[in-house]
């Protein structure tokens, strides 16, 4: 596993994703993938119901692997690699929505229609783990 990817799960473990709630920013989101009731902050995302379906889906796992307890998803216990991808996968994907494409990102925030965002979610997930050599 390349040190990027490892460091996907150190930064997950550590609060180290790009979020509004983190980076404290003046105007924060709420989930980027249009859970309504739910904060642009890691403490969702590493539970996310809309975002972890795409990211098994993306990497050609069965979803399945959303079975698997919260702990065995961080890889802080009964260690996969295919947990370990799986968590890069969604570090990197949503740091690259949030870095590529932050317009979109806003859009979907202010008109509460995420319909279009999910189409380039799923395109950068797919290109993700292609490029990671997870699907």
């Amino acid at each position: 596993m390349p040190v990027h990817a490892r460091l996907a799960v150190v930064r997950t473990w550590t609060n180290g994703w790009f979020t509004t709630h983190r980076t404290k920013a003046v105007v924060r989101y709420k989930c980027i993938f249009g859970c309504q009731d739910a904060d642009d902050d890691v403490h969702h995302y590493i539970r996310c119901p809309v975002m972890w379906p795409l990211v098994c889906t993306s990497a050609g796992t069965t979803l399945q692997s959303l079975e698997r307890n919260l702990a065995q998803r961080l890889c802080v216990c009964g260690f996969s690699s295919t947990d370990a991808w799986l968590l890069a996968l969604a570090y990197q994907g949503n740091h690259a929505m949030r870095s590529t494409h932050d317009v979109q990102v806003l859009q979907a925030q202010l008109s509460g229609d995420f319909s279009q965002l999910l189409d380039i979610v799923v395109s950068v997930f797919s290109t993700l783990a292609e490029e990671l050599g997870v699907r």
